[in-house]
């Protein structure tokens, strides 16, 4: 669990060589991709523009410039007691993190990760442990696709440790 985090706010830093970032566009699957450029971070970020993402009740989740102290948008609380799997954001009180399959206790890696209004199903509980996002229906952890769907839930994976990490910065 996060029970060291518990009712904590906090924001989440990725960095990632510009190179593998791409300027945002969905990830090749190649583990031949040379990467050049410098190494870049990037907050874990609920865009601003409201637009429903996925159905009409979601929210989208992306990476942009880190400034965590002053944008709310990158601000993020854990649960208290028995919750403190599931991540609530700052600005938006009620809209936690999801698994975009509500109605699978084990969906299959390319499942989309963004926000949902909370529920406090088996899809909306998460553990941060050593940098990596663990869903705890079953194990597979957030990572950085980029494009339309740039949050999906995929295995640990050595090849994609740089976009399935994350440091935590407590506020």
């Amino acid at each position: 669990d996060n029970s060291q985090y518990t009712g904590r706010k906090f924001g989440l830093i990725m960095t990632l060589n510009e190179s593998d970032y791409n300027e945002g566009k969905q990830m090749i699957e190649d583990d031949q991709v040379l990467l050049f450029g410098n190494d870049v971070d990037f907050a874990l970020t609920l865009e601003k523009d409201g637009k429903p993402f996925l159905n009409p009740a979601g929210a989208r989740l992306n990476l942009a410039e880190p400034d965590i102290e002053h944008d709310v948008y990158q601000q993020f609380t854990f649960g208290k007691g028995t919750w403190n799997t599931v991540i609530d954001s700052f600005v938006r009180k009620g809209m936690v993190w999801d698994v975009a399959d509500a109605d699978n206790l084990d969906p299959p890696a390319g499942t989309p990760f963004y926000m949902f209004p909370f529920h406090g199903r088996h899809n909306q509980h998460f553990v941060y442990k050593d940098g990596l996002i663990y869903a705890k229906q079953n194990g597979m952890v957030v990572t950085y696709i980029g494009g339309d769907i740039p949050f999906q839930m995929m295995p640990p994976s050595a090849a994609h440790k740089a976009r399935q990490t994350f440091k935590i910065q407590l506020l």
